[in-house]
């Protein structure tokens, strides 16, 4: 089971399904692959979870914060339009609860986490450090927002992003971040290199779709 988790082969594995979903997607434009979307986050999550053996009860910890105040945060944002915007969301994510899929808060607990670790090869004091990982994560929903809404995850009021979307999420992703900076969590490898496949598949989507 070691040998299965070492950062190399869990990398190998990201890279590989998301060339899968580029190619399914962005080129085929297979619905088929599209609708495997759910599966390819829970997938993403898991790779995610095995690649934290040191210090995993504090991490998970993280996590179960970070999915539910994420998760909660769409929820007011989805219902009230008082936090991103007014908007909603699609099918392509999965079962829904408040109109909310349940698998965004892994979502947020992907960009963020990813996010902490490159700002941790920055910056490791608190303050600066939280915001760094709220930048660099409100860059990557900036490439993610137009191919999100092509595809359906969710989509925008008159069909136009508004800034405090972007706003909402520095707020959001650097609460997160302050969170795991005071659990003193330990970024590393995979997660730091999940966000950058991420990036770079959304990156390739917003310029084929």
């Amino acid at each position: 089971m070691d040998k299965l988790t070492k950062t190399p082969i869990l990398i190998a594995v990201a890279v590989i399904f998301h060339l899968i979903g580029f190619v399914g997607i962005g080129i085929l434009h297979n619905e088929m692959v599209s609708s495997l979307t759910p599966f390819h986050l829970l997938l993403m999550f898991a790779l995610l979870l095995l690649s934290y053996k040191d210090d995993f009860r504090n991490f998970i910890g993280w996590v179960g914060i970070a999915y539910l105040y994420g998760l909660g945060m769409e929820a007011a944002g989805v219902n009230t339009g008082l936090l991103f915007g007014r908007y909603s969301y699609g099918d392509a994510l999965g079962i829904k609860a408040a109109g909310v899929p349940l698998l965004i808060g892994v979502n947020w607990v992907l960009v963020v986490a990813g996010a902490y670790a490159i700002a941790c090869k920055i910056n490791t004091k608190p303050l600066i450090n939280s915001a760094l990982t709220a930048a660099i994560a409100t860059g990557y929903d900036w490439v993610l927002e137009p191919v999100a809404v092509k595809l359906n995850y969710w989509q925008w009021e008159g069909g136009v992003i508004p800034v405090y979307n972007y706003v909402c999420w520095f707020g959001v992703s650097m609460l997160i971040g302050s969170y795991a900076n005071k659990a003193q969590i330990i970024p590393n490898k995979f997660s730091l290199w999940l966000f950058i496949i991420q990036l770079l598949f959304f990156i390739l989507l917003r310029i084929v779709l």
